[in-house]
């Protein structure tokens, strides 16, 4: 009876002992997952600092009230124009945009045009939104309509500091100014359409 407890209780131990000797031999496998993202900014001309951006690169047609008076009274020019660029951008370094204007563009200036009739120069001046922009973001101005240097530029601090949202992007005011006709001696302008136009393209740092 004893011989036959001591067996018992040997093979128990052996058990034990295989148990533990495989536990010990047991491998964990982990895989590793990436994803890059690249950077990317999406830009759209806006009527109102308040709308999103629904388009990756969208145009807007706009137009200046018309000069008031004619009919024989004081022809009279109309207010400044603003027009809005949204800017959504995914980059903590930032982004640079770029203007352009048609027809003999300066630094602040291009001209609008009118078949057989002599153009109209139209002035420009660039701004920030402020309540668009984060705490965190850094921005700067200089216009240059000849496309020459870069008009706006970003840089971020941190992710929440980012343009991510299209309810709320980044925005830029551009107000465009035509010539001042206030009394008889500012002369006329021919009557007419005039149109021009200003691109906007973006670069990511």
């Amino acid at each position: 009876m004893v011989r036959v407890g001591h067996k018992f209780a040997s093979g128990k131990a052996w058990m034990l002992f295989l148990l533990t000797f495989i536990s010990g031999r047991t491998h964990a496998a982990g895989l590793t997952l990436t994803v890059d993202v690249p950077k990317t900014a999406y830009l759209q001309w806006i009527t109102n600092t308040s709308d999103p951006i629904t388009n990756i690169d969208g145009d807007l047609p706009d137009a200046f009230s018309p000069y008031t008076g004619g009919a024989m009274s004081q022809l009279t020019n109309p207010a400044t124009q603003a027009v809005y660029l949204g800017v959504m951008s995914n980059s903590l370094a930032g982004y640079e945009i770029n203007f352009v204007g048609a027809n003999s563009p300066t630094t602040t200036s291009a001209q609008m045009t009118q078949a057989g009739a002599g153009n109209i120069t139209y002035t420009c001046a660039l701004t920030q939104v402020p309540a668009s922009f984060s705490a965190g973001t850094t921005a700067s101005t200089s216009l240059d309509l000849t496309g020459g240097t870069m008009s706006a530029s970003t840089s971020h601090v941190a992710e929440s500091d980012l343009p991510m949202n299209n309810a709320s992007p980044n925005v830029w005011d551009i107000g465009f100014s035509l010539p001042a006709i206030t009394s008889i001696a500012d002369g006329l302008i021919m009557s007419g359409t005039y149109t021009g136009a200003v691109t906007a393209t973006i670069t990511m740092k």
